[in-house]
């Protein structure tokens, strides 16, 4: 397949319910927005209507406050005139048919009055003056305007029904009356104030019985509300239109809201889908991770427990030597690489299964639905056969391999972790049997993954419990017959599993970056010992020490710090210590250590290669790396027999010694026989049990005391006296 969908692994009908919740989510999210859109177009709606209600209800009320101004300044304007045509008797006029005498004044005695001149001249009282004025005002300008009582002179003032009740109301104490009424079927505003009796009224209404002080009837004013009424329309239809128009703006904000809203909606749903995605499945690849990768598992084993008749597998992979590609080329070809392998991998499996990347250079595989562990290795070889085609990168065409650890479905696994567990010590079963292969997972790889566990549990309290003990292995100059030295060699003393083999334990003191410290207290421990011993015995002859060095503790950046601390808080020469390194780790680290070497020898400190012969001997090595001591590995030397090759080799090794001035040490002498060999080929130093096993530091000193300093001899005697106890010579030390 060309692609592969990235929920490959989930059935077709968890597929469907998984879309459909993100389309119900979805759904909800936009009925959520539109539903706030809706209540804020309400809301909008509702304030903008009760605006226009509350300002058309205020302009109404306006038109009456401001007709009742109007009304009762033309009230008191007509208040006014009255009090001053009262207080001066009115007025005689010449009579015309416009101001004919008044019928109701003929009680007054002096109504009429001759001029000198014989003029003719009739009186106008107050009352009268008023009528032609509020008439003549009320043709100009609509507002009508008149006196009126209970009783009156002139019938035409007798009072309508709203001016009697008026009156009325004034009898009872109100001092005024407002309302407005229809005239003739036009809108008024009528205001009317009461007018009492006063001095200069008796004249003419004393007639009806009133007295100073009655209330005598009351003037009342009628504005027109007509014109009042149409400013009032234009300012509604004002109102409507800016309404209507802030209105219409909300609307389109509150759209463009909602449509700002609903994108942001989405984008924070796809931002959350994208954290979702991201969170789950790895950045590089696109690959599901390790989070995606376990639950997809704990699915799978929840399903075995329900069908048992299902059967799945798990792998585990891990390309090999994939941090040498990154630190020869770099990350940026390491991800493209990583990318390709990907690819690769989407293209090899089934649509069922799930490939997840969980590491740096780590993938797995969910392997469902599958037959028996037949079909399962048939996948797994697939999926490293994908593997040997070379990668394209733009260093050119580069070719990797992979180790694979295979674990079938089983009853006993409940978590996914168990069962990825087991895969991974399947696939590091497969490493160390010679990578680019697939191992399957049985129940004695765990067991033996329980106790790895378990030492190194104990091998991080080990030297506090003073388990870890340095032994000395004699270096023995034959020619002179005197010890020219030791190599310190550690030793643990399990106090359940007796000695554990450095073969066993020093791999994992590597492993848990345990080796530094290590490597530090023997490299302490040794140098003390070993000082002591040359100030008690020495005596003009000084003991040299060799101590080994790992590979871990070789890149440590604080080595050769280390070293010096030591040799200064030991006081211990220089020129006595030997640091051994093994070609593989040279190989493995050559920059590193050229360095290394370089800044030893710049103090003094001696450098050897130890089991030269063992591992890569390449003779440019001699060449770059300034060695001082050659230790040819001890399966050379116990194959210097008749019949095997080893002489010849070890005639070779200590030729190209001589033509390099390198001091040589054979290793593991251990018959008589060896050391006449290795003597007559001019070997000087040896080491082994011939002279003497690796031994503790009483024992030494306890032959150091007998003289053995001087007389190597006596070291085959205390061998003899005392017969091997088991202990293995160790071969690698830190």
């Amino acid at each position: 397949m060309e692609s592969v969908c990235i929920y490959r692994s989930v059935d077709r009908e968890a597929v469907k319910s998984l879309n459909k919740r993100e389309k119900n989510t979805q759904t909800s999210l936009r009925m959520s927005v539109f539903s706030t859109t809706i209540l804020i177009a309400v809301l909008v709606t509702g304030l903008v209507v009760f605006s226009l209600y509350w300002n058309i209800s205020s302009l109404r009320e306006e038109i009456i406050i401001l007709a009742k101004v109007e009304a009762e300044s033309h009230w008191n304007k007509d208040a006014a005139f009255r009090r001053w045509a009262s207080r001066h008797g009115g007025v005689y006029v010449k009579p015309d048919e416009r101001t004919p005498k008044n019928p109701y004044l003929a009680h007054v005695p002096d109504r009429d009055l001759m001029t000198a001149d014989g003029k003719e001249l009739t009186l106008m009282n107050p009352a009268y003056m008023m009528s032609q004025l509020t008439r003549e005002f009320e043709e100009m300008y609509g507002v009508k305007g008149r006196i009126t009582g209970k009783m009156q002179l002139n019938p035409a003032n007798k009072p309508d029904v709203w001016e009697f009740a008026a009156l009325t109301q004034f009898e009872n104490g109100a001092k005024k009356v407002v309302a407005t009424t229809q005239i003739e079927g036009q809108p008024y505003l009528r205001f009317m104030k009461p007018v009492y009796m006063s001095e200069s009224c008796i004249k003419c209404h004393g007639s009806l019985g009133y007295q100073v002080g009655d209330i005598r009837g009351g003037i009342s004013v009628s504005v027109p509300l007509d014109r009042y009424n149409d400013a009032a329309l234009e300012t509604k239809q004002s109102m409507w239109a800016t309404h209507v128009m802030v209105w219409f703006i909300a609307m389109i904000a509150i759209l463009f809201y909602y449509r700002i809203l609903s994108a942001r909606q989405v984008e924070r749903q796809q931002m959350l889908q994208q954290l979702e995605h991201d969170a789950l499945h790895d950045g590089l690849t696109t690959l599901p991770n390790r989070f995606l990768f376990l639950d997809r598992l704990n699915h799978a084993i929840t399903r075995a427990q329900r069908e048992t008749d299902y059967q799945f597998a798990v792998c585990f992979l891990d390309m090999d030597r994939f941090k040498n590609l990154n630190d020869s080329y770099g990350h940026l070809i390491g991800d493209a690489i990583l990318i390709q392998i990907a690819e690769r991998f989407n293209r090899v499996i089934r649509p069922s299964d799930t490939v997840a990347r969980i590491g740096g250079d780590e993938f797995t595989f969910l392997l469902e639905d599958v037959s028996g562990l037949n079909e399962a290795l048939v996948i797994a070889e697939r999926i490293l056969l994908s593997l040997k085609a070379p990668f394209q990168t733009e260093v050119g065409e580069l070719y990797l391999n992979a180790s694979l650890g295979l674990c079938m479905s089983a009853e006993i696994y409940q978590q996914a972790e168990d069962m990825l567990r087991d895969a991974d010590i399947a696939m590091y079963r497969a490493k160390e049997s010679g990578r680019g292969r697939i191992d399957v997972f049985n129940q004695e790889m765990h067991d033996q993954a329980i106790e790895v566990m378990q030492m190194e549990n104990d091998l991080r309290h080990a030297v506090e419990k003073k388990e870890l003990e340095i032994f000395f292995q004699p270096v023995v100059d034959i020619h002179k017959d005197k010890i020219a030295g030791f190599e310190a060699l550690l030793r643990w003393q399990h106090p359940r599993l007796g000695f554990i083999s450095p073969e066993v334990f020093i791999p994992l003191a590597e492993d848990t970056s345990l080796i530094n410290d290590i490597g530090t207290w023997v490299m302490l421990r040794a140098c003390q010992v070993v000082r002591e011993w040359n100030l008690e015995f020495g005596q003009g002859e000084s003991l040299g020490l060799s101590v080994n060095i790992s590979g871990k503790q070789l890149i440590h950046p604080d080595l050769v710090p280390m070293i010096q601390s030591i040799l200064a808080s030991t006081r211990f020469d220089p020129r006595l210590l030997h640091c051994e390194v093994t070609e593989s780790v040279m190989i493995q680290h050559k920059e590193r250590a050229t360095e290394v070497i370089k800044q030893l020898k710049a103090d003094g400190i001696k450098v050897s290669v130890d089991d030269f012969g063992k591992g890569y001997s390449s003779l440019t090595y001699l060449q770059e790396f300034d060695f001082d001591i050659l230790k040819i590995d001890k399966d050379f030397v116990q194959d210097m027999g008749e019949h095997g090759k080893g002489l010849q080799l070890v005639k070779t090794m200590l030729l190209l010694a001589r033509d390099f001035d390198m001091t040589v040490v054979a290793e593991g002498v251990e018959q008589n026989d060896q050391l006449n060999r290795l003597q007559a080929m001019g070997c000087q130093l040896i080491q082994g049990h011939y002279y003497a096993k690796p031994m503790r530091e009483p024992e030494i000193h306890e032959l150091l005391k007998r003289g053995a300093l001087k007389k190597a001899s006596l070291l085959i005697s205390s061998r003899q006296d005392d017969p091997d106890d088991g202990v293995q010579v160790i071969p690698t030390v830190s």
